[in-house]
């Protein structure tokens, strides 16, 4: 996929371009480890309104709104995409990791005022798509357990 770049200052004051784009409902994913960049579209990605229809099925997010629950969805749905080479996960809503010192905690970003295109790969899901109905349930829930978003059973 085609996008244009994003200016990037780091809380240590280094400035980068990266690859960014800010269109309605899609976006970079960036990869926790090497800090890899992943192009989603969510409003076409099957697999995010997967995740989006499972998590209304645990008794724990039935009262939620919709903007709880995308809150939600949004931190857990990297559980679902394939991971990087290093074995990192790739996340929704995270920063990129400044190439000087490795901070992803930024000062301050726009788009470029000299835009580059980049040429970025898609997020997949064949690990996620191989799995069965109730080994994905099952990675989901323990995602939801690890952010504290349900309480640890004590089995």
């Amino acid at each position: 996929m085609k996008v244009g770049s994003f200016d990037y200052t780091c809380v240590n004051g280094h400035c980068f371009m990266v690859p960014g784009l800010s269109l309605y409902g899609q976006g970079i994913m960036w990869s926790l480890g090497l800090g890899t960049p992943k192009y989603i579209n969510l409003m076409d990605d099957p697999v995010y309104a997967e995740i989006h229809r499972m998590l209304k099925l645990f008794p724990e997010f039935q009262h939620n709104n919709e903007e709880e629950n995308a809150d939600i969805l949004q931190k857990i749905f990297g559980v679902a995409c394939d991971p990087d080479d290093d074995g990192s996960e790739f996340k929704l809503g995270a920063t990129p990791k400044c190439p000087k010192c490795g901070s992803r905690e930024m000062k301050s970003w726009d788009v470029s005022i000299e835009p580059k295109i980049w040429d970025v790969l898609e997020i997949t899901h064949n690990r996620w798509q191989k799995l069965s109905s109730g080994d994905k349930k099952d990675a989901l829930y323990r995602r939801l357990e690890q952010l504290d978003f349900i309480k640890q059973s004590s089995v």
